[in-house]
């Protein structure tokens, strides 16, 4: 009998996308009060602030359901070290000097990103694979990402397991 329960499959694939975050912000330099604004609350979003937590100490979660608040004090993701702030107010995701965007498809869009001027941007690609012409067609990542201001840009990728969009991955 099988002991492994669904979190915990979850929770390894997070922890995947979270700590390539955290060792890519590692290799800014930042101080760890640097304020980080985190866009998307859901797997991926919760597990990249709960691994930042371990070390940095003005986080910012922003999403547009407050519902999702909730998640931060769950399993899910692993465990919050230090506090996270949590707003549904999009105007605050322009207030970090490092943001991560885990939006999506329907995340913010080409517009709004062209407002940010930041330390770094990183953003998460909702196509695992670039296998389905419709869903790379919709992809608009790469323009969201061209119009930020920013030395430092990079791009969160689910690779390697033969899936159309990285929902797919979180959800085996």
């Amino acid at each position: 009998k099988s002991e492994t329960k669904l979190v915990d499959i979850f929770n390894e694939i997070i922890s995947k996308k979270s700590d390539a975050v955290f060792e890519y912000i590692e290799t800014l330099n930042i101080n760890i009060d640097t304020r980080i604004v985190v866009i998307g609350t859901y797997f991926t979003g919760v597990g990249i602030v709960k691994r930042l937590s371990q070390k940095y100490e003005n986080i910012l979660l922003a999403d547009i359901y407050p519902h999702l608040e909730e998640l931060l004090y769950t399993d899910l993701g692993g465990k919050l070290k230090n506090i996270v702030e949590f707003t549904s107010n999009l105007d605050l995701i322009y207030s970090g000097e490092i943001v991560i965007d885990t939006t999506g498809f329907g995340g913010i869009n080409v517009e709004q990103s062209s407002k940010f001027d930041v330390d770094a941007f990183i953003i998460e690609d909702p196509v695992a694979e670039d296998n389905d012409e419709l869903l790379k067609n919709k992809n608009n990542i790469h323009k969201r990402l061209d119009v930020v201001k920013s030395p430092n840009k990079a791009i969160i990728k689910t690779k390697g397991i033969n899936s159309k969009t990285s929902g797919t991955m979180t959800l085996l």
